[in-house]
């Protein structure tokens, strides 16, 4: 484990039961790390090798927190600062690739042996892309500190773009590893099992067609995260078009991820924003809100603004009336044409950070889950002990080290309308407080159920028969606007 050399920061964060332990370690630079346990968040000053600039670090701690690989965005270490494999590869600029270059997963069935999937982008290959690789580590070589088991690295796609995310299967041990061709509308869902990484995998045409690249400098479509959410249900996914003029629009869409298949669907398309250069987007732990950042150049000063959405109705026209500036302001440390590093992830313990420009601050929203100015933005509340440019790429849910907070059978709450669980295998329980409409659609917006709800009333919805899915609730009272939640059968 990396050495402190300063103080430890606690802040108190409400952790009840098992933490999700797999990701209590986040490197945010060379010197800070954010530590998720059982005293709160804590922050330390750390001698870690390497540079961690806009590049995003990636870590895989195990089910009881001990550091296990990381990576600093270019090379991977092991939980001793040793360097385990080098730089892999360089962009058009001499720097290791933007993006989401890494992140790990256990192999199923064997606690020793971690995958690291990569995207490796070199001088030259923008026309085609990152390739997209995976490396196997296992913790028993190297007397016991870990290593790269030589020879395991695998070319498993050409021409990918510098999206990639972790979503476990539905099986309760294996997990897919997700990421976005270039020059195309092409996701490829590869599958982690017992058996290793499967050649091929599985295929979905869906969505925006990322545009076809002018020259090898251009970076258009290949720029911007692709997010799970918590239920692994869910997919987001912004475009930056980094070569454009300033004002040109930054494209955000929603998708569906079948966690048992590995195929994904789109289901919206979000409102456009002008875009500068850097973006973030995050959901809820509840999957119910969706958080986009995103910064503009106003008089030459790159101003950020934080935008929340209500995604449970599945509908675009619905979901753009939602929008709501949650936070708006300058961003720190703003240097250069091309802005300044933001981004926004979900914690372990059930808050979502920012980074709102290089400086030595996080943001946090502390209640994600909750509407409006309720879910509690803060600017700048956790002070680090060194300058910040990003946060580390993640799965937000390991099989082996559930998330504590109480997403799986927390009541989703609104002024009116509450439901609870969600997700859930059968019964899902309504609760209005006004006499109400309601109807159950799917993604198809073809009615599942419908009926009419008296004020107070728990109403058990048997949604034991129903295919596994995602599902819009939709409520209507006498005096009241349209109330929409998002129901997940497993």
């Amino acid at each position: 484990m990396p050495k402190l050399i300063c103080a430890l920061l606690a802040i108190g964060c409400g952790l009840v039961g098992v933490a999700q332990q797999r990701n209590a370690n986040w490197p945010l630079s060379r010197a800070t790390w954010l530590h998720f346990g059982w005293n709160g968040l804590q922050t330390s000053l750390m001698n870690t090798p390497g540079q961690v600039s806009d590049i995003q670090s990636a870590a895989l701690s195990s089910p009881t927190g001990e550091l296990l690989f990381y990576t600093n965005g270019c090379a991977t270490y092991s939980p001793t600062d040793v360097e385990l494999l080098g730089p892999l590869g360089f962009d058009t600029y001499g720097s290791c690739p933007p993006g989401q270059g890494w992140v790990f997963a256990p192999w199923p069935g064997d606690s020793n042996r971690v995958v690291g999937f990569h995207l490796q982008y070199t001088v030259g290959e923008a026309l085609l892309g990152p390739s997209f690789q995976s490396f196997v580590f296992d913790r028993t070589l190297n007397g016991g500190d870990g290593d790269y088991v030589p020879g395991s690295m695998r070319v498993l796609m050409d021409s990918a773009t510098f999206r990639l995310t972790l979503v476990p299967h539905t099986n309760g041990t294996d997990y897919w590893a997700i990421t976005h061709q270039d020059s195309n509308d092409l996701f490829a869902a590869f599958r982690l099992s017992a058996n290793g990484v499967d050649s091929l995998p599985v295929i979905s045409h869906t969505g925006i067609f990322l545009p076809i690249e002018p020259d090898e400098w251009s970076s258009a479509g290949k720029a911007g995260p692709l997010i799970a959410s918590y239920d692994g249900t869910q997919l987001a996914m912004l475009i930056q078009y980094t070569e454009a003029p300033p004002d040109f629009p930054m494209a955000a869409e929603l998708y569906h991820f079948d966690a048992s298949t590995g195929s994904v669907q789109h289901t919206v398309t979000l409102p456009q924003h002008t875009l500068s250069f850097q973006a973030g987007v995050e959901f809820s732990p509840d999957g119910t809100k969706l958080y986009v950042l995103h910064g503009t150049y106003e008089d030459s000063t790159q101003v950020n603004r934080l935008w929340q959405y209500d995604v449970s109705s599945l509908d675009s026209a619905i979901i753009a009336q939602t929008g709501t500036v949650i936070a708006a302001g300058p961003c720190a440390g703003h240097t250069g044409s091309y802005g300044s590093a933001i981004t926004i992830a979900s914690a372990p313990n059930g808050r979502i950070y920012v980074v709102w420009g290089r400086s030595p601050y996080l943001s946090t929203i502390h209640n994600p889950d909750l509407l409006g100015v309720a879910c509690g933005f803060a600017f700048e509340d956790v002070q680090l002990p060194d300058t910040i440019n990003t946060l580390p790429n993640q799965c937000k849910r390991y099989q082996d080290s559930e998330l504590s907070v109480g997403v799986s059978e927390a009541r989703v709450v609104t002024e009116e309308l509450e439901t609870w669980p969600v997700p859930t295998n059968g019964i899902v329980n309504v609760r209005s407080r006004n006499a109400a409409e309601f109807r159950v659609v799917d993604l198809m917006g073809k009615e599942a159920a419908s009926g009419q709800i008296a004020p107070g009333i728990i109403i058990p919805l048997n949604l034991s028969k129903w295919p596994v899915g995602v599902y819009s609730l939709q409520l209507r009272s006498r005096g009241s606007s349209f109330i929409t939640r998002r129901i997940v059968k497993n």
